[in-house]
């Protein structure tokens, strides 16, 4: 009897399914690991986006006297060094810093919008703003409390951040 060498048809055939099943479940994969990750980088650029929009409202509110509170908790008018101001939402931008709707700029001209407070490439490229969803301010600790969120352009959605508390202490002896 002569002795064969190679592999049969039917090991052959069994080593090509095992090999198309894999790569299948492989190939099915892909498009779950691309939302898992798009995820976990938007949840990122968000507490990064959020992070930075702290930082600057510390740095705007916290030297400034705080002059009134929207009733919605969403609009803070303070006066600072270079006048009184106003925070409020903006569906498209986000936070905006302006006056009264008008937000005049620093060589006199009037623009009709108000500037973003944070404005990065994050939110640009990504397409995510910061809300100011409520906001009560303590006169006599001179703590201003915001609750804060990311939340995708035009405000539509679920919040990519947590909500809660920030706050900031106000230095400015006025306040």
């Amino acid at each position: 009897m002569m002795k064969s060498k190679g592999f049969s048809l039917a090991e052959t055939l069994v080593a090509l399914l095992l090999v198309m099943l894999s790569s299948s479940i492989v190939v099915a994969g892909i498009p779950l690991a691309r939302r898992a990750f798009k995820k976990v980088v938007d949840s990122a650029n968000a507490e990064v986006l959020l992070s930075t929009t702290m930082v600057v409202l510390r740095d705007e509110l916290g030297m400034s006297e705080i002059l009134s509170i929207s009733s919605g908790g969403d609009a803070i008018t303070y006066r600072s060094d270079e006048g009184e101001w106003m925070i409020k939402n903006d569906a498209a931008a986000g936070l905006v810093k302006d006056v009264d709707g008008t937000l005049w700029g620093t060589d006199g001209s009037a623009s009709q919008a108000g500037v973003p407070l944070v404005s990065d490439g994050i939110s640009t490229q990504q397409g995510m703003i910061v809300k100011l969803s409520g906001c009560k301010y303590d006169g006599t600790k001179k703590i201003l409390e915001m609750k804060l969120e990311v939340c995708r352009s035009g405000g539509s959605g679920k919040a990519l951040t947590k909500q809660e508390p920030y706050k900031i202490r106000i230095l400015n002896v006025n306040s």
